[in-house]
């Protein structure tokens, strides 16, 4: 009687016959009859290393790519909340928010530290300069914001309202800002269907 060994079992469902130089083993279609011992011991070892390296290799890069995806979520959170802020400090100094996007993203700019303060902040070990990044994607419309918008220490502003979104969000859903600060994660249509900062109406006279 054949005996079919735990190996061949193992052998049979790997599908592999050969690995390197003429092969691990042969498949079990190949061995003769009444074999039961076509691998050797260190043939098995360097089977199941293989194996083991390739999995890890796996789980390496799937944890990467998490880990990337992650930093991104709070990096954008981050930007959209310091746009807020920004803009809240705007109106502070100015008694107005800001007309437009260019009028916004000079005033952060004159904020942003000059080439020589960030090599040094960046010498002392400080996290990565969050306003210069949100200024970055603001310019370059990766970010939005509703302008002319009343000031936020009128009672009737409502605190929950958007004033800030990613470019995508009305297409495909992203992050959001709100007159608060909080970023959060809005569905295409939830944004749609949200209240946004009132804004004020410009006049056309001058």
């Amino acid at each position: 009687m054949r005996i079919y060994s735990v190996d061949h079992e193992l052998q049979f469902q790997a599908g592999s016959s050969e690995l390197g130089d003429g092969g691990v083993c042969e498949s079990v279609g190949r061995m003769p009859a009444g074999d039961t011992a076509a691998c050797s011991s260190s043939d098995r070892r360097l089977a199941i290393m293989l194996c083991l390296i390739t999995t890890l290799i796996g789980f390496a890069i799937g944890g990467c790519s998490d880990d990337s995806a992650a930093k991104e979520i709070l990096l954008k959170r981050g930007c959209l909340s310091e746009l807020a802020s920004q803009y809240r400090r705007f109106q502070t100094e100015h008694g107005k928010s800001p007309g437009d996007v260019s009028e916004f993203a000079a005033f952060i700019e004159a904020s942003i530290p000059s080439d020589d303060e960030s090599a040094t902040s960046s010498s002392t070990g400080d996290p990565t300069d969050l306003l210069s990044e949100a200024h970055r994607r603001l310019t370059e419309g990766d970010m939005m914001m509703l302008y002319d918008a009343v000031l936020f220490s009128d009672p009737g502003v409502d605190p929950t309202a958007i004033l800030g979104f990613e470019a995508a969000v009305a297409g495909s859903g992203g992050y959001v800002v709100n007159v608060n600060g909080e970023a959060t994660h809005m569905s295409a249509r939830t944004f749609a269907q949200h209240a946004k900062v009132a804004t004020v109406a410009k006049d056309d006279s001058h």
